[in-house]
Formats: structure tokens, C-alpha cells, sequence
């Protein structure tokens, strides 16, 4: 048993990531804290102590080094401005470095091809039981939903929503992978139904988006993969693209039936008699003729009353924190109901507004949490930029970028060496993360969704050194025609 543990411990952390997460649910009012987090913190610090112990790089501790020196220097910069939180600003940061902290540890790990496989069967194994955590959630009345005010959309046994979204589009790809890489028709068409089922009933805009590139993803490599390899053509080419053409129309059709149509529709009829009443208001402003915005604000009297009218519309704590005209200067002026209504957009102008009453060493690295906690930015870039600052935020994108680089690299320099499927879907994955990061986010500050990106980033790194290392050994073999061709891997 310890012997199988011991061959198979990437597996086991793979498995063990929604089960934390259930755990984490159920435990999510807990004065103390979840257990789940504490065995990820546990996670996030043995994981780099054993690369030491096992590895003993000197660039290793090198990159940790730049992270834990950046970290105190986060840390000082606060001190010295006045902490509030000293606990409540270290634990968000700890929970922020553990995806680069990972990451880096994995890729100095990652050395075997059996690697690969149990994080491909670990999320074919998670997504399962994420699939059928919901169904019992459903099923029991004790899981959550999306959006859990109106009772839409199905999360099940997860905290947040968002995170569950990111989670179930990072592993789709490999989902159905797996089920082409075994052969099974039955297990193709059921992966190719259940990836866009499970992320349309989760009923986010994200979920809905990742349908159509992955399966577009799949469509554009199975067409090319058709043309370049007229020789080796196989029936999964044809089946694959008339698969994912299928998959995007059913997406389509059935967008009506979905739960991000439901709160959509609902939304925009709010947003809708709301922006009635306010266009009402708005006409007061001009008295009947048609004013511009450069002629409100040059006029006092009419400025004043475009203020008075959007008094009441903006949130309060903003207009209480910075005044109705600066906050009200951030919307444009002249917002509509579907702006003031956009919580993620009320978060950035408060950070904002925050960032720009900072001084420069705030600037450099990072506001306190604690400034930001009851306003957590909910996009990615945003939130490392404020509350890390330049140093923090410089650091992270230089980090992120390297391996879009590495891809991009790898695919010049051996692009018929590189194109296979398996490293296909691991670009359009990190590709879906660093779009995911923004557009959504919860990947990069959430330990249960970051370490997705941390383990996709190891692959990355993996695969793109095994390409250069083939590239570079003399396994050629001679054709007939007396021309070189290059041994490629074995796994599609």
C-alpha cells in the first residue's frame, strides 16, 4: 500500500483536490478555518521542501528566494504604512504565491512520462466526482447554486462558483483526450456530451464561452492535423471535426434551456426599467433639449444636477469613502444601469481610487488586504496589480508569460515535432487559464482552482523539454529516399 502510494502520489494529490473542496463546503462557516486549507497550506510548503531535499538546484532556491524576498518586502512596506491586519494580509498573500510556488516545484519534479498520466487520470477521476458531487447535491437539496439569490445554475458541493467553473473547463480537455487516447466510441461520444452538459448547466458566462474554444480548438487542430498528415490519416480525424461542429451547434441551440440564458434574461429585464427610470431623470438635466456631457460639465448649475441625479445610483460606502464626484468622475459621468450595476466594475474603482491616495512605496509593493477585503477584486490581473503592486504584479506577468513563450518558441523551432493533440489541448488550456484570470477569476488567488494552473504549467515545461531534447539526440532514422526524419512521440 505505502509502496503504491509512494509510485502514485501525484495521483493521489490530483484525486484529493475536490474532496478538500467538499470538505472546504461543508466547513466553509467554520470560526477557525476549513481543514481543507490547512492541508493545502500543508501542501504548498512540503511540496518545495521536498524538490529541495530531493533536487538540491541552486536555481530552485534561487526562484523561491525572489518569491520569499518579495514577499518581505510586501510585508515591510505595510509595516510601515500601518498594518490592520498583519494575519489577514499574509494569509491572502500565502494563498496568491502558492500557484507560481507549485508550479515551479512541479517543473523541477516532473522528470517521468508516468507523471503525465496520473494528472491526466487524476482529472478524468475529479471531474467523475465533481459530476456526481452535483448530482447528489441536486438530488439531496444540499448543494448551492451559481447564483444562489435567484436559484440558478448548479454548483453542488462547492463554495464558489467561479472556482468550480475554472476548475471543470481546466480539466474538460483532457476529459475527452482521455477518451480518445483509450479508443473507446462509447466513451468518446459520452466525454464529447458530458464536458458541454456539465459546463452549461453550471451556467456561467465563462463555462458557456469555453465550449466554443475548446471544441473550435479541436475543429482547427483536427482539420490541420487532416492536411499534414495525409499518410497517417486516421477515422478519428473526420469523427473529431464533425464531432465539434456538432458539439458548438448543440451549444448554440440549446442556449435557451441554459442557465446562464435564464439569468441573463432576468438581468437585462431589471437592468432594463431601471435604465427607463434613469434616461427620466437624465432628460431633467437638459430641460427637454438636447445637452452634450462637455456642456454639462462646463455648466455648474447643470453639472450640479447631473450629480443630484446620480446621487442615489452609486453605491454609497464609495460615495461616503471618496465623494459623489470623483467616484461618479470613474463611471464616465454618465453611466447607464447596466454599468452601475456591474459589482466587478464598483471593485476596481475602488481599488483605484484607493491606489491613487497610495504613496509610491504602496505603489511598488502592493496595498494591505485588509483595505481591500469587503472590495476583493474578483478579476485576477487587477487584484495582483493593487495589491501587489508593480514589483508584484512585474514579477507574476514576467512569470506567466514564460511559458506562453516556451510554447510559442517549441512550435517555430519544431513545429511537426510538437503537434500532437495531447500538447495541443495543454496550450489552449493555459491559454483558457491566462483569459480565465482575467475575465472570470478565482485561478490565481484560489489555492483549490490555482493548482490546476500549476500542474498545467509543469506539463508545459515537461513537454516542451522533452520536444528539445528530440530535437537535439541523434535518433534519426534513414527512409528509403535517404532523407532524416525525426522520431516523434509515440502518444498522440
Amino acid at each position: 500500500m505505502k509502496e503504491m502510494i509512494k509510485k502514485n502520489w501525484l495521483l493521489v494529490l490530483v484525486v484529493a483536490q475536490p474532496i478538500l473542496d467538499i470538505i472546504a463546503y461543508f466547513q466553509y462557516d467554520n470560526l477557525f478555518g476549513s481543514m481543507a486549507g490547512y492541508i493545502r497550506l500543508l501542501i504548498m510548503f512540503a511540496i518545495p521542501l521536498a524538490v529541495l531535499l530531493l533536487k538540491r538546484k541552486l536555481s530552485f532556491g534561487i526562484l523561491m528566494g525572489v518569491i520569499g524576498l518579495y514577499c518581505l518586502l510586501h510585508v515591510a512596506s505595510c509595516y510601515i504604512n500601518g498594518y490592520a491586519n498583519l494575519f489577514s494580509d499574509v494569509s491572502y498573500l500565502l494563498r496568491v504565491i502558492q500557484m507560481p510556488v507549485l508550479a515551479i516545484s512541479f517543473c523541477f519534479l516532473f522528470d517521468k512520462e508516468t507523471y503525465k498520466e496520473q494528472i491526466v487520470k487524476g482529472f478524468v477521476i475529479n471531474y467523475i466526482v465533481i459530476v456526481i458531487s452535483i448530482i447528489l447535491a441536486f438530488i439531496t437539496k444540499t448543494g448551492d447554486y451559481t447564483y444562489r439569490d435567484y436559484e440558478i445554475g448548479y454548483t453542488g458541493w462547492f463554495a464558489n462558483a467561479n472556482s468550480q467553473s475554472i476548475i471543470l473547463i481546466s480539466m474538460a480537455p483532457f476529459v475527452i483526450y482521455y477518451a480518445i487516447k483509450k479508443k473507446n466510441k462509447v466513451g468518446i461520444i459520452l466525454a464529447m456530451f458530458a464536458v458541454p452538459i456539465v459546463l452549461l448547466s453550471n451556467g456561467t458566462t465563462a463555462g458557456y464561452l469555453a465550449i466554443f474554444v475548446i471544441f473550435g480548438g479541436f475543429f482547427a487542430f483536427y482539420v490541420v492535423d487532416f492536411f499534414m498528415k495525409k499518410r497517417q490519416r486516421k477515422r478519428i480525424q473526420p469523427a473529431m471535426i464533425i464531432g465539434a461542429l456538432v458539439i458548438m451547434i448543440f451549444s448554440g441551440v440549446v442556449y435557451p434551456l441554459t442557465p446562464k440564458y435564464a439569468m441573463d434574461t432576468y438581468d437585462n429585464g431589471k437592468r432594463e426599467e431601471e435604465n427607463e427610470k434613469l434616461n427620466q431623470k437624465k432628460n431633467k438635466i437638459g430641460q427637454g433639449h438636447e445637452i452634450t456631457l462637455e456642456e454639462i460639465l462646463a455648466d455648474p448649475e447643470a453639472k450640479q444636477m447631473l450629480i443630484d441625479t446620480y446621487k442615489d445610483e452609486l453605491n454609497p460606502d464609495l460615495v461616503e469613502k471618496f465623494g459623489v464626484e470623483r467616484v461618479l468622475e470613474e463611471y464616465g459621468w454618465w453611466p447607464d444601469s447596466y454599468t452601475l450595476a456591474d459589482v466587478r466594475l464598483q471593485k476596481r474603482i475602488n481599488a483605484k481610487l484607493i491606489w491613487e491616495d497610495s504613496n509610491m512605496l504602496t505603489k511598488f509593493f502592493g496595498i494591505e488586504f485588509t483595505e481591500m477585503e469587503d472590495y476583493d477584486l474578483e478579476n485576477d490581473y487587477p487584484a495582483i496589480y493593487y495589491y501587489y503592486g508593480y514589483i508584484g504584479f512585474g514579477l507574476y506577468v514576467i512569470f506567466l508569460a514564460y511559458f506562453l513563450i516556451l510554447i510559442i518558441k517549441t512550435l517555430i523551432k519544431n513545429f511537426k515535432g510538437s503537434f500532437f493533440f495531447f500538447n495541443f489541448i495543454l496550450a489552449v488550456t493555459y491559454v483558457l487559464q491566462l483569459g480565465l484570470a482575467q475575465f472570470s477569476g478565482a485561478i490565481l488567488r484560489r489555492p483549490n482552482a490555482s493548482i490546476y494552473m500549476s500542474l498545467i504549467i509543469a506539463l508545459i515545461f515537461y513537454q516542451c523539454g522533452k520536444i528539445e531534447k528530440q530535437s537535439k539526440d541523434k535518433v534519426k532514422k534513414v527512409g528509403k529516399n535517404g532523407q532524416n526524419t525525426v522520431l516523434s512521440e509515440k502518444n498522440f
